[in-house]
């Protein structure tokens, strides 16, 4: 067994609904991982007994884990390692010696881990119904508003807690392949125009009150704590991407709604997950930590095939109102969203309402955007489902535009010097079909230049494919560049060879470093009334410095 990757899952996770220490290992060819992973478990209840073992199967390898207190977990990654090492000389036909001292250290490292007062604290938590964060400096109990946090060092005895003062805050989870940082943006809008006090945690960063506390990737549970120790923040929007669930878990084990976008290819071969049955499994862990209402898009058929396993109230949204999943929700007399007449609509059995024309809310680029007509639609849910006003819903998607300040990266179109440059973070096939869907209505008489890449972590097989949906707008000329923050495993340049070569029947490819240049070189070349569209957008604070530039603000 090869050790590929070992941490601690501090929440519910795809494996199980509470902390564990997991392991991925991969098995050489020949290799019987059954007999590998008896071996490991053997070694392992050494110390832990056998029903707190959790294991998960995958193609080539395994997720091994351990469930844990929380206090525990950290050392339990250690009792993890420590039993994969002997595993492994035992079937390799080595004498792995005795299991002391290593089993006494561990069993040591176990009993100085535990803390009496966290434990105290949490069943405390647990009896009052109230969500406990911890991590490795603080423990707070509540959300938000009314929320107490305490470095893990000085935490109170349960007496000295203000229990009467702690209590839960609305709280949302958004996820699905495309479309969540848009979603959870305009739903942080939506919940500020409705005169809530929103932290929003999102791939943009951390905002609370519509003003930037911290740039950069806020999609994982860290985020989250950070959000909900917040004594300002009355209702929490939580971004929750894959690799959040799969490295750490959720930071909450329920939230009040939750939005599931869609499923599509992207990110195949990390962590295990190698189809979309599986990737549906993995945003599947948000759905259950719904307990309220569960926003679905109802076109995506891997997603609908995960939605008997959730227990909310689920809600369905699609622009054709005669879907067939819709049809028959309707008639169960469940709640709907669509499109109607070019309204957004909601519909409960027979009851129809509708709430604002879908061309004037300006994501949708006045109707042309499909792809943002989707996201609107599951917001408005959304929205409505933590009791949102119809009028305040209608209020926040109108004041929310496709602009660099209030949706950066994700569907901004500007000019510079008479050119229209489009810039989105389109990086998957399904991504980057819907964007070219909107390139194609944009494009006028002139010219298209495309610019584009795609990181490392993808397979030659979606990165072709990636780079054959871009290519299905007939641009007339692609620039490829690297992306040297991005390389995950491939050497420089690599990335950028299989998209050349993949669009090498186009005969207008050319190379450059970095985005930023890529950018430089379509603008220099560019005429007025061309449309230049970057794809994936992702170096956000160089690009628009650059454009800054060129436009002479």
């Amino acid at each position: 067994m090869q050790l590929h990757d070992s941490r601690r899952l501090t929440g519910p996770n795809l494996m199980a609904p509470w902390p564990l220490a997991v392991m991925e290992v991969g098995f050489a060819d020949g290799e019987d991982a059954e007999a590998a992973i008896l071996a490991w478990r053997r070694e392992v209840t050494r110390l832990v007994a056998d029903d707190r073992i959790v294991i998960r199967r995958f193609r080539g390898g395994a997720a091994l884990g351990v469930r844990a207190p929380i206090d525990e977990l950290l050392v339990t990654t250690d009792v993890n390692e420590w039993a994969l090492e002997r595993a492994n000389l035992i079937l390799a036909g080595q004498d792995p010696g005795s299991e002391e001292p290593g089993c006494g250290v561990l069993a040591a490292a176990l009993a100085a881990a535990h803390n009496p007062s966290l434990r105290a604290l949490e069943a405390s938590a647990r009896e009052r119904d109230l969500p406990l964060l911890a991590d490795d400096t603080e423990v707070t109990i509540g959300l938000g508003t009314r929320s107490r946090t305490w470095p893990i060092e000085a935490l109170p005895a349960t007496a000295d807690v203000p229990w009467n003062e702690l209590g839960r805050i609305p709280t949302a989870f958004i996820t699905g392949t495309n479309g969540k940082t848009t979603c959870a943006r305009m739903l942080a809008r939506v919940l500020e125009r409705a005169g809530r006090v929103c932290g929003l945690a999102s791939s943009g960063g951390i905002v609370v009150h519509d003003a930037l506390v911290d740039a950069g990737d806020w999609t994982g549970p860290a985020a989250a704590r950070m959000i909900l120790r917040r004594q300002d923040v009355e209702v929490a929007v939580l971004e929750t991407a894959r690799g959040g669930i799969l490295r750490r878990g959720l930071a909450l084990d329920r939230c009040d709604a939750a939005l599931i976008t869609n499923v599509s290819e992207d990110h195949f071969g990390d962590y295990g997950i190698f189809d979309l049955p599986t990737m549906a499994t993995v945003k599947a862990v948000v759905g259950r930590a719904a307990m309220g209402k569960l926003v679905l898009g109802a076109a995506c058929d891997a997603l609908m095939g995960v939605a008997d396993g959730f227990s909310a109230q689920i809600i369905l949204f699609a622009i054709d109102g005669l879907h067939p999943r819709l049809v028959a929700a309707r008639a169960e007399r469940r709640e709907v969203w669509f499109v109607d007449g070019g309204w957004l609509t909601r519909a409960v059995g027979d009851v129809e309402t509708r709430l604002v024309e879908v061309a004037q809310i300006p994501v949708t680029f006045g109707g042309l955007a499909g792809f943002n007509i989707e996201n609107a639609l599951g917001v408005a849910a959304m929205a409505s489902a933590l009791g949102v006003a119809d009028a305040d819903i209608v209020a926040g998607l109108l004041a929310f535009q496709p602009s660099l300040a209030d949706n950066p990266g994700r569907g901004n179109l500007i000019t510079v010097a008479g050119i229209r440059v489009l810039l989105d973070f389109a990086h998957n096939p399904e991504g980057l079909r819907a964007a070219m869907s909107l390139v194609e209505t944009l494009r006028a008489d002139g010219r298209l230049l495309v610019v584009f890449s795609q990181p490392g972590d993808r397979t030659d097989e979606a990165i072709r494919s990636a780079t054959h949906a871009v290519l299905a707008a007939r641009p007339d000329r692609l620039l490829v560049h690297d992306m040297p923050g991005y390389l995950r495993g491939r050497q420089l340049g690599e990335s950028t060879s299989l998209v050349a070569t993949a669009a090498n029947a186009l005969g207008a490819v050319t190379t450059h470093p970095d985005e930023p240049s890529a950018v430089a070189a379509a603008l220099g070349e560019a005429q007025v009334g061309d449309l230049v569209v970057v794809v994936p957008h992702l170096e956000v604070d160089a690009v628009a410095a650059l454009l800054s530039g060129l436009s002479g603000s």
